[in-house]
């Protein structure tokens, strides 16, 4: 790690390479993760924190044994759920029993097929069907998160959410 004299001398680039050698020091276990921390044997994840055995999941925290899951914290074998805290085997924020679950979870992976979903933007609330870009392209500050199509009416109402508390936000500054 570097000492804070040395980062105040670096540039915004070195600063963010310098982040990404830490992270990879402290997820060695992981692949194709960014911005995850104390995370192990995940892949393709991001802004995690505390997840193990996870693969292309959004925000999630304390999870293990998930799949394409989003702002989701302390849940396991999970898949397609959305803004949810300690589900157990469940599919699309529905709980199914143990053999449920891995009976269905079996049957989804077997025909390979990738699911469509859409994508918000954590800063402005901007709803695409199809990801342009991980940074919105529309606003330039926010991530662009997949959520599925069985949410688009809950993903419209928390991008309404979102769009609303930043224009609050930024009224007052």
């Amino acid at each position: 790690m570097k000492t804070k004299e040395e980062i105040l001398k670096m540039t915004k680039t070195e600063i963010l390479e310098e982040r990404w050698k830490v992270k990879v020091k402290e997820n060695p276990s992981c692949s194709d993760c960014s911005y995850c921390s104390s995370c192990s044997d995940c892949s393709d994840c991001s802004s995690c924190s505390d997840c193990s055995s996870c693969s292309d999941c959004s925000d999630c925290s304390y999870c293990s044994h998930c799949s394409d899951c989003s702002y989701c914290s302390h849940c396991s074998d999970c898949f397609g759920c959305f803004k949810q805290k300690g589900l157990k085997y469940a599919i699309a924020n529905v709980v199914f029993t143990k053999e449920e679950y891995e009976a269905k979870m079996k049957e989804i992976n077997s025909n390979g097929e990738r699911m469509k979903g859409n994508y918000v933007c954590t800063y402005c609330g901007n709803c695409e069907d199809k990801e342009r870009e991980v940074i919105c392209w529309k606003c330039g500050k926010g991530e662009m998160v997949f959520t599925y199509p069985a949410y688009s009416e809950e993903t419209k109402q928390y991008a309404r959410e979102l769009k609303c508390n930043r224009e609050k936000k930024d009224a007052k500054n």
